[in-house]
């Protein structure tokens, strides 16, 4: 019976962890860190062409952020 209940805690806890890191992954905030992050990688550590390929990456993130949810849900 103890090992029954081990076996539940564990798969109760995998499931809350795989829900976190979903909802942290998939939110704004993580595309607004990463936007800025992969930003400054490029230009500090890689030169004119990743950095430019990194500004592209955040003017695509600013992009889509401005455009309503109604519009995104016609668009794609």
């Amino acid at each position: 019976m103890e090992l029954l209940e081990m076996i539940g805690e564990f798969i109760a806890e995998l499931f809350s962890e795989i829900a976190v890191w979903f909802f942290v992954f998939s939110s704004w905030m993580w595309f607004a860190v990463s936007g800025v992050s992969w930003t400054l990688f490029g230009l500090f550590f890689h030169g004119d062409l990743m950095f430019y390929i990194c500004i592209g990456f955040t003017v695509w993130w600013f992009i889509t952020l401005c455009i309503p949810r109604e519009t995104k849900e016609r668009l794609w």
